[in-house]
Formats: C-alpha cells, sequence, structure tokens
C-alpha cells in the first residue's frame, strides 16, 4: 500500500528578481586587478589634463559609482576633482587678468574698450585732471609738471589753454578727451581746440612772465629817469678837439644818473641793461649794450657794473648831456682831454712801435694803461 505524499512546487530556479547585494570591498592584504577600477574614475582623471569641466563630472560620477559598487578608483576620482578645481580657479583668475588688462588680439580692442578699458582710461583721465586741478587751486598758479601719466598701460596727456585744462588720454583702441568734467570719446584735446601741451603752456607763460618782469623793471626805470631828466638837459657843449661824438639820449642818460644810486640793486642794473636793448640802433653810443655780460649785472661787488657805467657816463658827457649835478661829472682826465693832433699822431706812433715790438713803444703803452686803471679807480671812489 502506497503512501500519500501532497504536491510540493519546485523552487523557481529564476533569478532575475534575486535582490542586488552588494560587493563588499577587498580585504587589504587582497591584490587588485585593473578590472577592479571603475572605468570613469580612470576617464574623469585623464580628461581632467584634457578638458577638465568633462573630467570633472566623470570624476564625481565616478565617486558615486565608487561608493555604491565598491570598485578602485575613489583616489583617482579625488585626485582629479582636486586638479579640476585647481584648474577652474587658474582660468578665473586668467579671466579676470584679461578682462581688466587690454593686452588683448587686436579684433578684440575695440570690445574691450567699449566694456572694461573705457572705465580705466576714463578714470586715468580724471585722476591726472584732478591733480592738477586741485595743485592749480591749492598755489594759484599751475604746477611745474609734466602734465602726462602712463598708468596700467593708459597714456594720459594733458593739455592748456589759459586756465582751461584738457586731458587726453588713450590705451589700445580707446580714446577719450576731458574738459571741465565732460567727457568725448574718439576724440584728442587737439580736436577740441588745445593746441599747446601743458609743459608747452608752462613754458609759454614763464616766458610770458618772464616778459612781464623785465617790462615791469624798464617802466620802474623810467619813471625815475623822468624825474631826472625834468633837471637835465643836451646843451653842454665840452671841448673834445678832433674827437667827434653823436648827440646824446636825454632819457637813456637820465637812467644812467639814476643806476648810479642803486648799484647795490641788482634789479636796477638790469633795468638799464633792459632799456639799453629797446633803444639800441636809435641811441648811439660808443658802449654797446652787447657787450654786457652776466656777471656784470648780476656781481656783488657790482665793481665791473660800475666801469661800464663810467664809459656810458662819459659817452653822455661827449654827446652833450647835462646832468641835475652839472655839466662836469666825474671821470678820468684821459676820457675828457681835448683830442689834438699832436696827440693823436703820437698814439698812431706809439701804436705801430708796439706793433713793431719796439720795447719803448710797449713801456709807453703799459705806463699810459697803469695810469688809465688809476684815473678810473679814482673816479669810481668819488662817484661811488
Amino acid at each position: 500500500m502506497s503512501t500519500f505524499r501532497p504536491h510540493r512546487p519546485r523552487p523557481s530556479l529564476t533569478l532575475s528578481r534575486m535582490p542586488e547585494m552588494p560587493v563588499s570591498p577587498p580585504t587589504p592584504g587582497q591584490p587588485r586587478t585593473y578590472r577592479d577600477t571603475d572605468p570613469v574614475a580612470v576617464w574623469g582623471f585623464v580628461l581632467t589634463f584634457v578638458l577638465w569641466p568633462v573630467g570633472l563630472v566623470l570624476c564625481l560620477v565616478a565617486l558615486r559609482r565608487v561608493r555604491r559598487t565598491g570598485h578602485g578608483g575613489w583616489g583617482l576620482a579625488v585626485a582629479g576633482v582636486s586638479l579640476c578645481t585647481l584648474a577652474a580657479i587658474v582660468t578665473a583668475l586668467a579671466s579676470a587678468l584679461v578682462v581688466v588688462r587690454t593686452d588683448l588680439p587686436a579684433p578684440w580692442a575695440s570690445g574691450a574698450g567699449t566694456r572694461t578699458d573705457a572705465a580705466v582710461v576714463d578714470q586715468v583721465a580724471q585722476d591726472l585732471a584732478d591733480d592738477l586741478t586741485a595743485r592749480y587751486e591749492k598755489a594759484g598758479e599751475w604746477p611745474d609738471d609734466p602734465g602726462h601719466r602712463v598708468v596700467d598701460d593708459v597714456r594720459a596727456e594733458a593739455y592748456r589753454t589759459d586756465d582751461e585744462l584738457c586731458v587726453d588720454a588713450t590705451r589700445g583702441d580707446y580714446r577719450v578727451s576731458l574738459v571741465a568734467g565732460e567727457l568725448r570719446t574718439g576724440s584728442g584735446c587737439a580736436d577740441r581746440g588745445f593746441a599747446l601741451t601743458f609743459r608747452a603752456a608752462g613754458t609759454q607763460d614763464a616766458a610770458a612772465q618772464e616778459q612781464d618782469r623785465q617790462a615791469a623793471l624798464v617802466d620802474e626805470l623810467r619813471a625815475r629817469a623822468d624825474l631826472v631828466a625834468d633837471r637835465s638837459s643836451l646843451d653842454g657843449k665840452p671841448d673834445l678837439g678832433l674827437r667827434h661824438a653823436d648827440r646824446a639820449d636825454l632819457e637813456v642818460c637820465s637812467a644812467v644818473t639814476v643806476t648810479w644810486d642803486h648799484l647795490d640793486d641788482v634789479d636796477a642794473r638790469e633795468a638799464l641793461y633792459r632799456l639799453l636793448q629797446e633803444v639800441d640802433g636809435d641811441v648811439r653810443m660808443t658802449t654797446y649794450t652787447d657787450d654786457f655780460q652776466d656777471f656784470e649785472l648780476h656781481d656783488p661787488s657790482w665793481d665791473p657794473f660800475a666801469r661800464r657805467l663810467l664809459a656810458l657816463d662819459a659817452d653822455c658827457w661827449r654827446g652833450g648831456y647835462v646832468g641835475p649835478d652839472g655839466p662836469n661829472p666825474v671821470l678820468p682826465p684821459l676820457w675828457t682831454a681835448p683830442l689834438t693832433q699832436a696827440v693823436r699822431d703820437a698814439d698812431d706812433a706809439r701804436a705801430a712801435g708796439v706793433k713793431a715790438g719796439d720795447p719803448a713803444a710797449i713801456a709807453l703803452t703799459e705806463a699810459q694803461q697803469d695810469e688809465e686803471e688809476a684815473q678810473v679807480t679814482a673816479a669810481l671812489a668819488a662817484r661811488t
């Protein structure tokens, strides 16, 4: 008799419904082969050096895959992420530098000028204008400054007409001019009617100031000379013998008389020199103004200038000038002695002997020179 066994279904061998079990990472001592390393980590690390944005994405994906599957490649993925981050920082800094500076290829220059260059160039122009204007307002005159700057490759040049300032600034293809706070792109200061650079305008101003100073000195001397001329005349008739003298100029000779009282004043000496320059050609005097030397005008001892002044005084006396003190000024006797024919013949003979090397003629000439020097020294002592 057989035993009844109930039918039991056999377990299914289908694996499609089996749960996915995590694979534990290999033990520390177990060797790992290339097939254990996640390929995404490998490709992400490689692309870090070629195209870092793609490499960064792959390395981040690889980190998730390695954490989930336990495969190798975690170190490669971390290294790739680090390198990509560094590459991103370097790229950002380089981009910022390109934006700030304008060392761009020519096709990009105009575009940069309409973006960042404009702000930089405008600011440099404004800074230069503010600096020069502030110094002018503080001192009451424009500073002695070249008027140009080079800042961040921006070349700025100042121009000036009278008291109006213009600053011209350029970098690359971008150009701007600034006048009274008004910026105008694409045009320079020359286009706006400014012909002189700041330095040239300063030189012109200095020349004008010097001319005004000299004119003021001459005007002051002429005013003093007019007072002396009212008490002077050209009525003198000195005995010159054979010597001929041109008629003196009342204004010039009165100015010479005035200057004797101001030998210590350098400005007074210069005033007479400037006056003689103005009348040179109209007034004939044997002592020409071109003979004046700078040391004669500015030597504190005034002796060289006084000697020149004494010669001018003699010219005035020969021309008939009679000053407030009378017709006979203190002059060296050799300068006032009448020229006779005998004196002229003796001078000619002595000059010929000196030219021929005659010791007696040379000695006589030296003696006359010593005598004249002694008379000039005595006359200067009496006049001063």
